[in-house]
């Protein structure tokens, strides 16, 4: 009995006297560590990475200028014409092993590399976008200095290769394929305003041609009554003699292309404008009523009346009907 009372007793200074250490440790612990302050004032500030003059070949990485490394696989001749492989979401050059072993069996040089974020390649959150691809594969294509290359894109790949061409141009390649590509939508819709319009793409379907100076016109009416006639233009050079002008007009004003544009300035167009060489290439769409299911028939053939009937897009535009070229087709409801 005396034992248990003794042990009893003892307890609680037991107790205390272990709480103590640790209370003594951790205030110890404590101690040691700085502030959330003090530690951010005595840790070295991160330096952004300095970008370099080009892009370089490390082994079998590519050095970006922003400093990524993008894997690479170099098979085949080293004189054979080149050809470039872009792999699809979310695979890497592997996938195309097949393909280059047979190229490369067959005389070609054939580079496929991993695209950032994928593979072998450096896993950056940021920059996941078909610009930044684009800039990649110009990367690898200057860095192992490629000239007249096919470039090849599967899925996301076809997305790359078509951006590589837009932002890059054609000055390095011979030609591009696209494989089940998921390239970026051509037609202008209302979901896609700088988009091609379609009646550009059947001019380009048929005769084969691209103007001189293609100028691709949107007329907006804002919320207003009237806007200025010399405040009505907006013009923007795409690239070489390809410019988007935006034509503004209130709600009351008459939207009189031609007087528009005669009326602004060349340096707010960029170009001379030039009534009489002038054509005028409109989308013109026919609304016919179709036997499927849907609107009740003789709402369809109202529909299609009211449309017939509505004043035509070079008379509500101005525009001389002896430059007027309609291109489009049938919209059946």
């Amino acid at each position: 009995m005396s034992n248990a009372n003794e042990t009893a007793a003892n307890a609680p200074a037991r107790r205390d006297l272990l709480t103590g250490i640790a209370l003594a440790a951790a205030t110890a612990t404590a101690a040691s560590l700085p502030t959330g302050e003090a530690a951010a004032q005595t840790r070295p500030a991160a330096k952004a990475p300095a970008r370099q003059a080009k892009p370089v070949v490390d082994g079998d990485h590519v050095i970006t200028r922003e400093g990524l490394r993008l894997y690479f696989k170099d098979w085949g001749p080293k004189d054979g014409p080149v050809v470039t492989l872009s792999h699809g979401w979310p695979l890497s050059s592997d996938s195309w092993e097949n393909q280059a072993f047979f190229l490369a069996s067959n005389g070609f040089r054939v580079i496929s590399h991993d695209r950032r974020g994928h593979g072998r390649s450096s896993q950056v959150w940021d920059g996941n976008d078909m610009d930044h691809y684009a800039d990649d594969l110009a990367e690898v294509i200057e860095a192992l200095d490629l000239k007249n290359v096919s470039a090849f894109g599967f899925s996301t790949g076809g997305g790359e290769v078509a951006r590589y061409v837009g932002c890059h141009g054609t000055k390095r390649l011979a030609r591009v394929g696209f494989i089940a590509a998921v390239t970026p939508i051509m037609l202008r819709t209302p979901s896609n305003p700088d988009g091609v319009p379609l009646a550009m793409l059947h001019n380009l379907k048929h005769n084969h041609v691209l103007h001189e100076r293609v100028v691709i016109m949107t007329v907006k009416v804002v919320e207003r009554p009237r806007v200025p006639i010399g405040e009505r233009i907006v013009s923007e050079r795409l690239r070489d003699d390809v410019f988007r002008v935006t034509m503004v007009c209130g709600f009351m004003d008459d939207p009189d292309v031609p007087k528009a544009l005669a009326n602004a300035k060349r340096t707010d167009l960029g170009f001379d404008y030039e009534p009489l060489r002038f054509s005028y290439f409109l989308t013109r769409e026919t609304v016919v009523p179709s036997a499927d299911p849907g609107m009740a028939p003789w709402r369809e053939e109202l529909f299609a009346f009211l449309m017939r009937s509505a004043t035509t897009t070079a008379d509500f535009f101005h525009l001389p009907l002896n430059r007027v070229v309609e291109l489009g087709g049938h919209v059946e409801i």
